[in-house]
């Protein structure tokens, strides 16, 4: 039981630790957590998927 429990003990704090920086920014927003990670995986969407379809054009033209 004690291994169990000082396993679970330490994948908390990994987990608390990855999302220490969301939880900071949700605070300086003042706006909840789930609402705050909604709008940086938009963020992450607008900003990278548009990079992906130029690369792939300019990729394709590349090998014609």
């Amino acid at each position: 039981m004690q291994g169990q429990r000082s396993g679970l003990v330490a994948e908390r704090s990994r987990v608390e630790a990855a999302r220490g920086p969301v939880v900071y920014l949700a605070a300086i927003a003042g706006v909840d957590v789930e609402v705050a990670i909604r709008w940086l995986m938009l963020l992450m969407v607008l900003c990278c998927d548009p990079a992906a379809i130029a690369l792939t054009i300019a990729a394709s033209r590349l090998v014609r």
